[in-house]
């Protein structure tokens, strides 16, 4: 299994989808089409968004949760850390700040179909991103501020959603990954 996620890394890096420099960014899974990424750089949640859509120009921003099965396939591949660091996800109401629960969108415009809130969420303006609240058994989400107050920075996921040419081209590179293997 570690070959093939190695092998996958080397042809990702190949396509310029690969790691950063810092080797910030590791390689968790792919599930349902997608590939994804943990990006440790703490950051706000708007340059963690920025770093996410460079990664892989046009294939890549902050992960969007489309189904509840998304997100308990990330809860198997993402370890949680010691109390942090509750990393950023693509949900926002930044560009409508006033409308509580509601008015959070994913950035890819998906409809809003599966939300995870904690029971306890708070939606004040201000509070517009959301984060995975790793310090929670659930792994509910939260609102936060840009900066992450009042906790502070976070890491971030990844995901990547290959255009059809390139979907192929890793499929081809995960078998052949797969094949090293034998």
């Amino acid at each position: 299994m570690q070959m093939m996620k190695i092998g996958t890394i080397a042809l990702l890096a190949g396509l310029g989808l690969a790691a950063s420099a810092q080797g910030q960014i590791v390689f968790l899974g792919n599930f349902g089409g997608k590939a994804y990424y943990h990006n440790f750089t703490g950051q706000s949640w708007t340059n963690a968004r920025a770093t996410a859509l460079a990664f892989s120009p046009g294939n890549s921003d902050l992960i969007v949760f489309e189904t509840q099965a998304e997100e308990e396939f990330l809860k198997t591949v993402v370890a949680p850390p010691n109390n942090g660091p509750n990393p950023w996800i693509g949900f926002t109401k930044a560009a409508n700040p006033s409308g509580g629960q509601a008015a959070f969108q994913w950035v890819n415009g998906a409809p809003v179909l599966y939300t995870n809130w904690a029971g306890d969420a708070t939606f004040a303006p201000g509070q517009d991103y959301a984060s995975w609240n790793w310090s929670d058994p659930a792994r509910v989400w939260n609102a936060l501020g840009d900066n992450g107050s009042p906790f502070g920075f976070k890491s971030s996921i990844i995901e990547v959603v290959p255009t059809p040419g390139a979907a192929a081209v890793l499929g081809l590179g995960a078998l052949l990954a797969a094949r090293r293997r034998r």
